[in-house]
């Protein structure tokens, strides 16, 4: 299984699918590499569940989350403007900018996180770490290995 605290990931651009714009997330998890396409809407919709679970909990084995000190200022933090607009290059391109800047920031303050913290997260089930795992399409069960995953995102 994949330890959250071992991916990497990068914003590569945006592409329009229909009357969306989706963009294209490089997630890089030990020797395995992939793509993810996700609608902004979808990353206003991780924090908004990310910070119910962080705070409201219970998430870490019937308990408060483990990592809540390390990301809930991550979440907390990221304006996602959730308004329609017209999506125009610019606005594309700063959204790109924060996304990229937002899964950065994430990625900083896992690794500054204690092992202990680490540790507990992981062994305990971590809703959160299963949340952003399932947003990065890193946490699918064994048996999906090499097999087309066809949903609808």
């Amino acid at each position: 299984m994949t330890s959250l605290f071992d991916i990497q990931t990068c914003v590569l651009g945006a592409f329009r699918d229909g009357s969306h714009i989706v963009y294209a997330i490089q997630v890089c998890a030990g020797p395995h590499e992939t793509r993810v396409h996700r609608r902004y809407s979808a990353f206003a919709q991780l924090k908004k569940i990310a910070l119910r679970l962080l705070t409201t909990g219970p998430c870490c084995h019937q308990r408060s989350c483990h990592l809540d000190s390390v990301l809930r200022s991550v979440f907390d933090e990221i304006d996602l403007d959730s308004f329609r607009v017209i999506n125009t290059e610019k606005l594309v391109q700063h959204r790109i900018a924060k996304l990229h800047f937002f899964l950065q920031r994430m990625r900083d303050a896992l690794l500054k996180c204690p092992g202990r913290p680490r540790r507990l997260s992981e062994a305990h089930g971590c809703k959160v770490t299963k949340l952003i795992k399932s947003f990065l399409d890193i946490a699918r069960p064994s048996t999906w290995e090499g097999e087309d995953s066809h949903r609808l995102a």
